[in-house]
C-alpha cells in the first residue's frame, strides 16, 4: 500500500511537561518544555526531509489514499489530545476518545511488556484506533500487546518493520493491511489477533516471525507474496479455519509446525525449493487432502503430517531419503503409499495406526525400518520387503496378525518373522536386529 506524504501544520507548543513514561503531568519544568518545543522543530524538518526523499505522486492508480476523515481525527487528536508523550527519539503519541495518533519520524522504543510498559499502558483498555502517520519506520516489541478492543489500525508507508508481539492479543481487530515497505514481520506480532478474516502478505515482505499469526482463528485465506524468503516456526499455527494454502519458489526456508492445529486447511501446495518438510509442519490439518510437494524434499520430518486423518492419497517425491518419527501417525484414512527408490530410511511409528492402509510398496533401495513403522495398519494383508533391507527392530508391524511378509522369496507370519528376526544367524535371515537407543 502507498500513502501520500502528510505534512503536519505547525503543532502548538505544550507548556506542559513530559513524565520519564511519556505521559503529561501539570507541573511546569523548562528543560522538558524545550525539548517539547525541540521535538516539534524536528518534527517538522523531519517531514520536509522526507518529502523531499519520498517519491510524491498525482496518479491514484496504484495508491491508496488515507481517508479525508482519518486525516480530520488524526489532526483533531493531535490538537485536543487528553493526554500525549513520547515513544521514541523523534516519535510522539497523542490520545483522544478511543483514538491513539504517533507521529514523527523514526523507530519506535520497543518495550517488553515487564520491566518497561508502553506509556499508554493505562489507556490499552480503551484504545479503538491506531493511526501512525507517515514517518514513523517501526512498531516497538509489545507496543499495542493485549490491546483487546482495538478494531482499527492503520499504517504508514514508511513502515519497514513490525516488532515481536506488537499487537498479540488485539482480538477485535477486524482488518490488516500491511504496507509495502515492510520487510520484516516479527515473533507473535499478530497472534491471537482472532477477528482477522484476510491476510494479504505484501511484495516487500522477505520475512515471517515465529508465531506471527499463529491462533488467527478467523483468518479464511492468506496471500503470501513471492518475496518472501522466510517463514518460521509456528508462524500460522492454530489457524483453524484457513482452507488453503500457496508456499511461493521464493521460499528458501520453512520452520516447524508452520501450520500445526489448522483444522480445516484441505490443500497445501508447496512451489518452493526447500529440502525439509520440518517437524509437525501440518500436524493436525484433519481436513487435508490435498498436497503438493517439489521434487526437492529429501526428508519428512517427525509428525509432519501427524493426524492428517482425511488424507487418503499422497505422492512422496523421488528426492526424499528419510521419513521420520511418526511422519503420518494415524492418517486412518490413508489407503496406498509408494515408498521412491531414493528413501533408504524409515523411522518409528512413521505410518503407525493407518488403519486403512492396505497397499505399500517399499523402496527397492531401502535399508532401515524401526519399530512400529507400520504398527496397527490392520488392512495391510502382505508387504515385501526388498533384498536391500539390511536392519529392522522388533515390531515393524506391531498389532497386525493379518499380514504375510516376504523376504527373498520367503513368506512369514508376523510372529514367524519377530522369531526369525530375533535369531536371524539360525534362520538365516540377512537383516541385523537393532536395537537403537534414540
Amino acid at each position: 500500500m502507498k500513502r501520500k506524504l502528510i505534512l503536519l501544520p505547525i503543532i502548538c507548543i505544550f507548556t506542559i511537561s513530559l513524565t520519564a513514561c511519556g505521559s503529561t503531568p501539570t507541573s511546569s519544568n523548562n528543560s522538558e518544555v524545550s525539548r517539547i518545543a525541540e521535538l516539534e522543530k524536528e518534527t517538522e524538518a523531519k517531514h520536509e526531509e522526507l518529502k523531499e526523499q519520498l517519491e510524491i505522486s498525482d496518479s491514484t492508480e496504484d495508491t491508496v489514499q488515507p481517508t479525508n476523515e482519518e486525516n480530520t481525527l488524526l489532526q483533531a487528536t493531535i490538537e485536543s489530545s487528553e493526554t500525549n508523550g513520547v515513544c521514541g527519539a523523534d516519535l510522539k503519541w497523542y490520545y483522544k476518545d478511543g483514538v491513539l495518533v504517533i507521529t514523527g519520524f523514526g523507530k519506535m522504543n520497543e518495550y517488553d511488556n515487564g520491566n518497561y510498559y508502553t506509556p499508554w499502558d493505562d489507556l490499552k483498555d480503551v484504545i479503538t484506533n491506531v493511526i501512525i502517520d507517515e514517518g514513523a519506520t517501526t512498531i516497538g516489541e509489545f507496543a499495542f500487546y493485549d490491546c483487546e478492543n482495538l478494531t482499527t489500525l492503520s499504517l504508514p508507508d514508511t513502515m519497514t518493520s513490525i516488532g515481536n508481539n506488537a499487537f498479540h492479543g488485539c482480538e477485535n481487530l477486524t482488518e490488516l493491511i500491511i504496507p509495502e515497505s515492510v520487510t520484516n514481520i516479527g515473533k507473535g506480532a499478530f497472534t491471537d489477533c482472532k477477528s482477522l478474516t484476510e491476510l494479504v502478505i505484501t511484495d516487500s515482505v522477505t520475512s515471517i516471525g515465529n508465531s506471527a499469526f499463529a491462533y488467527c482463528h478467523n483468518l479464511t485465506k492468506v496471500t503470501i507474496s513471492d518475496s518472501v524468503t522466510n517463514i518460521d516456526d509456528f508462524a500460522f499455527s492454530g489457524c483453524r479455519n484457513l482452507t488453503e494454502i500457496v508456499i511461493p519458489e521464493s521460499v528458501t526456508s520453512m520452520g516447524i509446525g508452520v501450520f500445526d492445529g489448522c483444522g480445516n486447511l484441505s490443500k497445501a501446495v508447496i512451489l518452493s525449493k526447500i529440502q525439509t518438510i520440518g517437524e509437525k509442519t501440518f500436524a493436525d490439518c484433519k481436513n487435508l487432502t490435498e498436497v503438493v510437494l517439489p521434487d526437492t524434499i529429501t526428508s519428512i520430518g517427525h509428525r509432519a503430517f501427524y493426524n492428517c486423518t482425511s488424507l487418503n492419497e499422497f505422492t512422496i517425491p523421488n528426492s526424499v531419503t528419510e521419513i521420520g518419527l511418526g511422519a503420518f501417525y494415524s492418517c486412518k484414512y490413508l489407503t496406498k503409499i509408494a515408498i521412491p527408490n531414493s528413501v533408504t530410511f524409515i523411522d518409528r511409528g512413521a505410518f503407525y495406526n493407518c488403519e486403512n492402509l492396505a497397499e505399500v510398496k517399499l523402496s527397492d533401495n531401502l535399508e532401515t525400518i524401526y519399530t512400529d513403522a507400520f504398527g496397527e495398519c490392520r488392512n495391510l494383508t502382505e508387504i515385501i520387503l526388498p533384498d536391500s533391507v539390511n536392519g529392522m527392530e522388533h515390531n515393524v508391524f506391531s498389532g497386525n496378525d493379518r499380514i504375510t511378509i516376504i523376504y527373498k522369496g520367503k513368506s512369514y507370519t508376523n510372529e514367524e518373522f519377530e522369531t526369525a528376526l530375533s535369531s536371524s544367524h539360525y534362520y538365516g535371515l540377512d537383516i541385523k536386529l537393532l536395537y537403537v537407543n534414540r
